[in-house]
């Protein structure tokens, strides 16, 4: 009974290991000093990409992992691209890996975690809001979007000419990319 118990316990184990297995996908790091390294990336972790980076120069080689602090950006090729940005996050200013989606007179980011875009300008981070306000009316409560990120979209992209896009924009990535 034993030897049957054992040898289920390294199956689970065997198991657990071969789940936990990284994806490991070409890409590129970028150092604070503009050195490039090329290698692989794990991108099973693209939901904690905006904490770290887990770089592998070759497949056999140790893994290194890098804080936003440590390097400018990240990109998976042919895939996502990261860069460290500082944000506010929970009201706490940190370096996070955010997503860069666009890249123009206006650039274009997202943090997964906090499911959070952001504009920049002129090296200055806007961050785009949708504050839900709940309303009291005639006894009934109800929801209403405050659709903040129309204003900022609206003044920092004013000399674009595309206001009506920007009023009929939503705050997901489809919409914005479309704008």
């Amino acid at each position: 009974m034993k030897l049957i118990s054992t040898l289920f316990v390294f199956s689970l184990i065997s198991i657990l290991k071969l789940k936990a297995k990284s994806d490991l996908r070409n890409g590129y790091v970028v150092k604070n000093n503009n050195d490039t390294i090329y290698g692989m990336i794990d991108y099973s972790l693209n939901r904690t990409n905006d904490k770290r980076c887990t770089f592998k120069k070759e497949i056999d080689s140790e893994s290194q992992i890098f804080n936003p602090s440590e390097i400018k950006c990240f990109r998976f090729l042919n895939s996502k691209y990261y860069v460290s940005k500082v944000v506010k996050i929970e009201g706490i200013v940190n370096n996070a890996f955010v997503e860069f989606l666009i890249n123009g007179k206006v650039n274009l980011y997202y943090l997964k975690r906090i499911d959070q875009y952001y504009l920049e300008k002129d090296d200055q981070l806007y961050e785009l809001k949708n504050t839900i306000e709940v309303i009291s009316k005639n006894g009934f409560m109800y929801e209403q979007q405050k659709k903040e990120y129309v204003g900022m979209m609206t003044y920092l992209l004013q000399d674009a000419n595309i206001q009506n896009y920007i009023n009929k924009a939503s705050l997901d990535h489809k919409s914005l990319i479309k704008v």
